[in-house]
């Protein structure tokens, strides 16, 4: 299925595409087009780095979809410090080309966020991840997936845009990574994983793994 439709470049990108074009017209106003050049180029590289194109998301509703686009980097067992378990952690580099864009992996309800320079779990224990945004998404048959965002450098906070409590749809936009960064999705340790390390992935369409039940 298709998911709800949002503007072609996204707001995120705004006011660096604004600023990009004021400073392309400006130099060709008042030095010269040749000039200009570099910084109309500028402008259009923005534009399409900030693309926010529609994805056709699964249909399969135990289907976990890929958040991001981006390489997988690493897919291990993992303790999931934030829910205090053991689980699959797939961690997917982003792609500086593709979309910033950040999806649900999962249908269901928001249980919790993590917004802090030193995060910490339901028990009040530190999460060893400074500097990432996380939210804890629960299934109608209570799966749990934790989505976590990390910052690796200044130019690329991550930004999540859902509420605790809030209902999310799979594949559905819930946050952005400027000029992208790292992700990690926690899943139930006997989750069926469907990708390997090495393996380029695009956000909303394709699925990494399908949670199991018995």
């Amino acid at each position: 299925m298709a998911v709800a439709t949002s503007p072609l470049i996204a707001r995120s990108g705004w006011i660096f595409i604004a600023f990009a074009v004021l400073v392309a017209w400006g130099v060709h106003h008042y030095v010269g087009e040749i000039v200009a050049v570099p910084f109309w180029s500028l402008a259009v590289l923005l534009g399409f780095l900030f693309r926010d194109p529609e994805r056709e998301v699964t249909s399969q509703p135990l289907a976990v979809v890929s958040p991001v686009d981006g390489r997988i980097v690493a897919i291990e067992k993992a303790h999931d410090t934030f829910l205090n378990r053991d689980a699959t952690k797939i961690t997917i580099k982003m792609s500086l080309l593709g979309t910033y864009r950040v999806r649900s992996p999962i249908e269901g309800k928001v249980m919790e966020r993590w917004f802090s320079s030193a995060y910490r779990g339901r028990e009040g224990t530190e999460t060893g991840r400074p500097d990432s945004v996380s939210a804890w998404i629960q299934t109608d048959e209570e799966d749990d997936v934790v989505l976590s965002m990390s910052q690796l450098s200044f130019i690329n906070k991550p930004y999540c845009h859902i509420q605790s409590g809030e209902r999310i749809g799979h594949g559905q936009r819930c946050g952005f990574i400027r000029f992208g960064s790292q992700v990690n999705v926690f899943l139930p340790s006997n989750s069926r994983v469907l990708v390997r390390e090495g393996v380029r992935v695009y956000s909303g369409s394709d699925v990494l793994a399908l949670l199991i039940h018995t």
